[in-house]
């Protein structure tokens, strides 16, 4: 007996030495249980690489040489980039920047063309090998100097964030133990070998990697917190990675649904790590500094197509983007620079930043002359959030049409199931930025499709008795999102589904501010909700309609003015003129509580909102006109989703049976 209980002593020891057993990660940064030290030891490709570039003779050529061959690692830097298409293919992220570094992806393609493949998405997704393999290839010490920073800020960057997508993966596929692996290896491409943050102040002078690369733009920024340690590195390092694997222990990967909330972290780390790219581009822009300021820009362009407006991409592609084409030199003067800026500080609420995240300009101390785009009017004169409610809260779900826009550059690149993940689970608009592993609390378009509020919305008890169907517009999304099981919807072109998608969210949309409306209204009466409730449910509903990009419900409105001659000025209808007025009486009734004028406002509201739908069902009616019968134009799928929005409302009136 005694030997028995000797025997399971010693299992118990050996048992307790696995479980404690972890690979240390820069001096404390991170322990890992997975040995990542071949992972890690790809840093010392980047270190060689940089130090060749010094030697005068054959030293670029050495540089390339181990880039595309590796040295150190089991893969090599050119790999990362180099077999993304296959590794990566359907992950947001990178489908999104293979969109926006792409130009081909971003027209509708022509489905004439011999042998032409819907399927097949064009290019070959190696963006950033190809930019670097530039840098190896130029002469220009200016240019080839930065091939390191944009090995690390453009291959690695990525690799990072596919590392957290396979394990969101893994997870769900129930594979619990493959999910924190994948959590360490990001772990350790992102810290790297080589990395001594035994003193954190001086820890960027002795990796190669993203966290020193990080840490170095936050001390240049002055976005370090007491210890020294960049913000950005403190919180992917601290609060991200160490979440993941929490959610990932707790949860056991048991259900299918379990990745919900490292979808969520990976968010929040792309927006971590979206600050330094936005940092680089600054400094570069200051020093003026062509190359670095290309580098960065093509790092960020790809986000920006999110935030949808489409002259200021262009703006910044013609003025640094396209110098990494020729490696020609910046020629833009101050003005132009000061600009750009302005057009960068615009996109942060887009981006999820703030200017006290992004620190002061290279060459400003404080930062004063950033200042916060989200405003308290939601970009309408004369109106301002009520003080008394959660402004913030308010002004995050302005942004839900970026959703839409994300969707639907997703379902353009064929990433159905990224698209879907979007709808479900959301990505900017949420609550909570750095929430506790488990209180996520992301407003998702899925959400507002379901929410039970909405049955008090006169109109949603037309469109559900019509449809037959509580969840109608979840369910019809989900049609569109899962055609492996409609088989109606399989043939459907990338356009197609993307245009009915984008259209029918916009409806989903259409019916939350109408809920806002009615709701706000109804509370009127009633003495212990109006004060704080009823403010902030009359501000979000504004803040739905306004959007943030053009794929809000009042961009659709503007949108199609000029096609209707209802435009009182370059993309601006009459009939927005008109909301926008109810929004503001309706704010004033709120203000000095007349509720009967507030009711008679929200039913005024109610016609006025439905006119976007029904002029895009005229419209895509007459332009398809001239389409031949199965037709893979997207107009075709955008016409079936806007009859969809309008059909119980014609059904109501009589028009249609």
């Amino acid at each position: 007996m005694m030997l028995f209980f000797n025997s399971i002593s010693v299992l118990t020891v050996i048992l307790h030495s696995i479980t404690i057993f972890a690979f240390d990660l820069g001096n404390g940064l991170y322990e890992s249980r997975t040995n990542i030290t071949v992972a890690a030891n790809l840093a010392l490709d980047v270190r060689d690489i940089v130090n060749y570039q010094n030697v005068t003779n054959g030293g670029i050529e050495k540089s390339r040489d181990i880039y595309l061959n590796g040295n150190h690692s089991d893969i090599s830097l050119h790999e990362l980039s180099s077999k993304a298409k296959i590794d990566m293919d359907g992950e947001p992220w990178f489908m999104l920047y293979r969109y926006g570094t792409e130009d081909l992806l971003r027209l509708e393609p022509d489905y004439s063309a011999d042998g032409y493949n819907d399927t097949v998405i064009p290019g070959e997704g190696d963006y950033a090998d190809k930019i670097v393999m530039k840098y190896l290839e130029n002469d220009s010490i200016d240019w080839s100097s930065l091939a390191d920073e944009g090995i690390v800020f453009l291959n690695v960057w990525m690799y990072v964030l596919h590392m957290l997508e396979s394990s969101v993966r893994s997870c769900q596929s129930t594979d619990f133990n493959k999910a924190k692996e994948y959590v360490d290896y990001a772990a350790a491409y992102y810290i790297g070998a080589d990395q001594n943050a035994s003193n954190i102040e001086l820890s960027h002078l002795n990796g190669h990697m993203l966290y020193s690369k990080f840490q170095a733009l936050g001390n240049e920024f002055g976005t370090i917190r007491n210890n020294k340690m960049a913000n950005v590195n403190h919180r992917i390092l601290f609060q991200i990675l160490p979440g993941m694997i929490h959610s990932i222990e707790t949860s056991k990967c048991e259900h299918h649904d379990d990745y919900k909330n490292l979808r969520h972290f990976i968010n929040q780390a792309v927006q971590q790590m979206t600050i330094p790219l936005m940092q680089g581009l600054m400094k570069g822009l200051t020093l003026g500094n062509a190359p670095l300021a290309s580098l960065f820009a093509t790092s960020l362009i790809p986000q920006l197509e999110v935030c949808g407006n489409a002259a200021h991409i262009k703006y910044l592609r013609e003025h640094l983007v396209d110098l990494n084409d020729e490696m020609n030199a910046m020629e833009v003067d101050a003005l132009q620079i000061s600009s750009i800026v302005q057009i960068l500080q615009h996109s942060y609420p887009c981006l999820g930043l703030t200017c006290s995240e992004v620190g002061s300009k290279f060459d400003v101390g404080d930062g004063s002359d950033c200042e916060e785009i989200f405003d308290e009017s939601l970009g309408i004169d004369g109106y301002e959030i009520w003080s008394n409610g959660d402004k913030e809260d308010v002004l995050e779900h302005s942004l839900v049409d970026l959703d839409i826009n994300l969707v639907n550059i997703l379902l353009k690149m064929n990433a159905i199931e990224a698209a879907k993940d979007v709808y479900l689970f959301g990505v900017h608009t949420h609550e909570t930025k750095y929430s506790l592993p488990g209180h996520n609390r992301y407003t998702s378009l899925q959400i507002i499709s379901t929410d039970s509020d909405r049955f008090a919305i006169p109109l949603y008890t037309v469109f559900k008795d019509y449809y037959g169907d509580l969840d109608y517009s979840h369910n019809q999304v989900l049609n569109l999102l899962e055609p492996n099981k409609n088989e109606q919807f399989e043939g459907l072109s990338r356009y197609q589904r993307a245009t009915a998608v984008s259209i029918l969210l916009k409806s989903i949309v259409f019916m939350r501010v109408l809920q806002g409306i009615r709701t706000a209204a109804n509370v009127c009466t009633s003495i212990n909700d109006y004060d704080l409730k009823m403010p902030n449910i009359w501000d979000k509903s504004v803040a739905y309609y306004v959007g943030w990009a053009e794929s809000s419900l009042r961009g659709l409105l503007n949108h199609q003015c000029d096609f209707f001659n209802s435009c009182i000025s370059l993309n601006k209808a009459e009939t927005d003129s008109d909301v926008l007025y109810l929004f503001r009486k309706g704010r004033t009734d709120i203000y000095n509580r007349n509720c009967n004028d507030l009711q008679r406002v929200a039913e005024d509201l109610e016609p006025l909102l439905l006119v976007p739908l029904i002029q895009g069902t005229l419209r895509t009616s007459i332009s398809s006109e001239a389409l031949i019968a199965g037709s893979m134009n997207a107009t075709v799928g955008e016409g079936y989703a806007f009859a969809l929005s309008i059909a119980p409302v014609l059904h109501q009136s009589g028009v249609v049976g």
